[in-house]
């Protein structure tokens, strides 16, 4: 029987609510929801939600990326993010190249036809974004939800005993780009 405030009762001192227990399951629930409609979006470009993402990375970040700074940016492993560039290279998005300061280093770029592809894309990105966030959350709603989504990451990153602020500052400069981009026309960023 439950206890006031809907208490699991197993044990006398069990400081968990029902609600607090449901968190997982509708978190994984809402994650596949948006991993499926994302790929179902990106079928219209043979792309996986990966994929797409690597290319938005080449596309917004500065500086070349290397396969191991692309897999801490999509939370995958090194040896993945290797596959996945191996079919987009031969797909002709991206390409491989040294480093001009350091010939150890591989980077990757984003290719013209990559950068068409991610232009293709755009739009269909823009309207799912839409309809998964901004037509269902108010302002305000979406900031909260930012931030509650930015502490369980870091609270995920800390439990696996990483630390955070290395994702924090991969989304932040991420997000000072997408801010800028905001302030232009979205499709000519591209």
């Amino acid at each position: 029987m439950a206890e006031k405030n809907n208490r699991i009762n197993t044990e006398s001192s069990n400081p968990y609510s029902l609600e607090t227990m449901m968190v997982p399951f509708y978190f994984h629930q809402a994650y596949k929801a948006y991993s499926s409609a994302f790929q179902k979006m990106l079928q219209i470009r043979d792309l996986t939600p990966s994929q797409c993402m690597t290319l938005m990375f080449l596309r917004f970040f500065d500086a070349p990326l290397t396969a191991s700074r692309i897999a801490r940016l999509l939370s995958l492993e090194t040896h993945s993010v290797t596959s996945l560039l191996d079919h987009l290279q031969k797909r002709k998005l991206v390409r491989r190249r040294r480093s001009k300061s350091d010939r150890r280093v591989i980077e990757v770029i984003l290719t013209d036809q990559g950068r068409q592809t991610l232009r293709e894309v755009v739009q269909p990105y823009l309207q799912f974004i839409d309809g998964i966030f901004i037509s269902v959350l108010s302002p305000k709603e979406l900031e909260e939800f930012t931030a509650i989504m930015q502490k369980v990451r870091d609270a995920g990153i800390t439990w696996q005993g990483s630390d955070p602020e290395k994702a924090r500052s991969m989304a932040d400069k991420f997000a000072r780009w997408v801010q800028s981009a905001g302030n232009r026309d979205t499709l000519n960023c591209l």
